[in-house]
């Protein structure tokens, strides 16, 4: 068999000794140890024959690649990766091993086989969890007795494996007694606790038996769950069915008619999805509504839109969301009653809702003339999407949307249809950054990794200002503050305490917007504190409308009426 060498020299002396063909097999094989490199050292070695090789040894690696990722088996992944160690797929072979490294263990890791486990230390000797797993093969049945977590399961251990674990085993029987103790006393309210005390004085749960005998009976510690805000619908009637409250302790903090609404409440309220139209359909100024999953912006609209109906200001036009801005308008009803406060945005949703409203100030508004308006409410996600493409440039961004549109991947596609609207410059625009009072140490989950909302409102204004999506068709823009009625503070002093909010947890994200406003010449930016009324077991709203208001006049001092012309009207048809 020929040396590398020799075959160089051959190949040296006559260029056309091997086909493109044979040397590409002779460079798989990897039995001379001949690379594709090796031809360019070579005199005047045809540039036309390496091409070709190097086609054929491109092709044989994408099959390769495609045989050992549709195999799905980690071995044909691994020898795939240890064959072509520089390849162009290899990166892409260990992120489908890493996946099919967590998913395996996902599904193995509660099981009750060992051969589940020895199969995966078999497959994945490098994964992800092999210490997990050597430490359960290392004592399998301790492993299960750990599992099972009884009294039981601990004693059988120690009869067949005397003098193993024997210190823990008495340290988990004892705890196994004491947690079993601890979940039957709690329905027994403050004899339960006096009893766990007397049996366990210095037991895992014993402080805390302390504290709530201290604070008196279950009762009064639900009660003051209640009084604070901190139950649900569901966690009431829960209390109420386990006999820990009744509706008349419940009607004590709540009031009748609150009381009333919770026991007559059967489900949450389930909003219609739109259809994302390709282009706004409305004329009017267009009203962006920003904000996290959870931030309030959907009842910032709710209680928009009920308020100008039942004020005789608003008039529907045709649009995707019709469907949407109607029960969305449905659930807020007067400052007198109660109601359901609406669930966050469809994270696959962006609803668009025309309409025309009527500015009520007859100084203003003498003629009670009407002006398009239309509602954006976007989804949460669209936020998180942002924070995925900030640091690049618009390019980059624009790049990244379209190979993600070819690729048919679609994660970003109501980011790329939302850009569209931004762009369109021949309608004014209103941007509301929505966020509530308190969100600034809260944490949302982007790619598994959690993120400050602070920061992801600085990603989003990084990305929009990167793809200059910001011009002289933008005439305000707002940082509206939900639950502002939580700020330390008496109502008129909330403008104040707001602004320090804003300095203190929100600088560089307000400073950001200030710099956009002052170079595209956007006057009006501000912050404004909204609340919608008094909120109970976090569902249920007695809808104040005075922060309502205050929205409005931002919407009707930034926007134009239709003309009353009756020229303009005969040419509109």
């Amino acid at each position: 068999m020929p040396t590398r060498q020799e075959i160089l020299n051959r190949l040296n002396s006559n260029p056309q000794e091997f086909t493109p063909s044979v040397l590409a097999n002779v460079i798989k094989s990897r039995e001379h140890e001949l690379y594709v490199a090796d031809l360019y050292d070579l005199d005047n070695f045809p540039q036309d024959t390496i091409r070709e090789v190097r086609t054929i040894l491109s092709v044989f690696e994408r099959t390769k690649f495609e045989n050992a990722k549709n195999s799905n088996r980690p071995s044909d992944l691994n020898t795939f990766i240890k064959e072509f160690r520089n390849g162009s797929y290899v990166e892409e072979a260990q992120r489908i091993l890493t996946e099919l490294d967590d998913k395996t263990w996902e599904n193995i890791k509660d099981s009750n086989n060992m051969s589940d486990f020895e199969n995966y230390k078999s497959d994945f000797p490098r994964g992800n969890h092999r210490s997990e797993c050597r430490e359960i093969l290392r004592d399998f049945d301790w492993y299960l007795a750990k599992k099972t977590d009884t009294v039981e399961a601990y004693s059988n251990y120690r009869i067949n494996h005397p003098g193993v674990h024997d210190q823990e085993v008495d340290s988990l029987i004892n705890n196994y007694e004491d947690r079993m103790t601890w979940e039957n006393c709690q329905i027994r309210g403050t004899k339960g606790y006096k009893e766990y005390l007397n049996k366990f004085p210095n037991g895992q749960f014993a402080s805390e038996a302390r504290v709530r005998i201290d604070n008196g009976s279950q009762r009064e510690l639900f009660l003051d769950r209640l009084r604070e805000n901190f139950e649900t619908i569901s966690g009431i009637k829960r209390a109420v069915n386990d006999n820990k409250v009744s509706w008349s302790d419940v009607a004590e903090v709540y009031g009748e008619d609150v009381t009333e609404a919770i026991k007559d409440y059967e489900e949450y309220p389930v909003l219609p999805n739109s259809e994302i139209p390709a282009n706004l359909t409305g004329n009017g100024t267009e009203v962006y509504f920003w904000g996290i999953k959870g931030s309030g912006k959907t009842c910032a609209l709710g209680t928009v839109l009920s308020y100008v109906n039942k004020k005789g200001l608003y008039a529907p036009l045709a649009c995707k969301g019709a469907r949407y801005r109607d029960a969305l308008k449905s659930l807020f009803k007067n400052s007198a009653s109660l109601c359901i406060l609406p669930p966050a945005t469809d994270s696959e949703q962006i609803h668009e809702m025309a309409l025309r409203l009527r500015n009520p100030d007859p100084n203003v508004n003498p003629k009670g003339l009407y002006t398009r308006f239309t509602f954006i409410d976007l989804p949460g996600e669209l936020v998180q999407q942002a924070y995925e493409l900030q640091g690049k440039t618009k390019e980059e961004v624009e790049n990244t949307l379209l190979q993600d549109q070819l690729s048919g991947n679609n994660h970003f596609k109501n980011f790329k249809i939302l850009l569209k609207y931004l762009n369109d410059r021949t309608r004014p625009k209103i941007h509301f950054f929505i966020f509530e009072y308190g969100s600034h140490d809260k944490k949302i989950v982007i790619n598994q990794q959690p993120v400050e909302i602070p920061d992801c409102l600085q990603a989003l204004m990084s990305v929009l200002k990167d793809m200059k999506v910001f011009s002289k068709s933008t005439v305000g823009i707002y940082l509206l503050m939900t639950k502002a009625d939580l700020l330390p503070c008496d109502k008129e002093d909330r403008p104040i305490k707001a602004a320090e909010y804003f300095e203190e947890h929100f600088l560089a994200f307000k400073s950001n917007l200030e710099e956009i406003c002052k170079k595209s010449y956007i006057g009006d930016f501000c912050g404004i504190t909204f609340s919608i009324g008094n909120v109970y077991a976090q569902q249920i709203c007695r809808f104040d409308g005075e922060d309502t208001e205050k929205l409005l006049r931002k919407l009707f001092f930034k926007s134009k009426p239709e003309s009353d012309n009756w020229l303009t009207k005969m040419l509109k048809g």
